[in-house]
């Protein structure tokens, strides 16, 4: 297997993984414990593929919900969909 084709088939696992809607799933549930659960896993896998932008979103939202801020955490959700989505548009692309 090529890098490219490597790099290609950790994108799209990224993208089945589903941390991200997990994320938005446990933030609409209320459910702090979770939410940062998958935060901290998303932030893992945004590290791992070098995706800085959602890598430094998805920090802030997990500091947030550690010091237990659940409204600033909420408030934070739209920074990570914004550089979710831009990661999924240029994969799909």
């Amino acid at each position: 297997m090529g890098k490219e084709t490597m790099l290609e088939h950790f994108w799209q696992k990224f993208l089945a993984a589903s941390s991200y809607q997990k994320l938005v799933a446990s933030l609409q549930e209320g459910n702090a414990e979770k939410a940062l659960f998958d935060a901290h896993t998303l932030k893992g896998e945004a590290v791992t593929l070098g995706f800085t932008d959602l890598h430094a979103a998805v920090l802030h939202l997990e500091m947030l919900l550690r010091a237990g801020d659940w409204e600033e955490a909420v408030a934070r959700m739209p920074a990570v969909t914004s550089a979710y989505q831009r990661i999924q548009e240029v994969l799909q692309a």
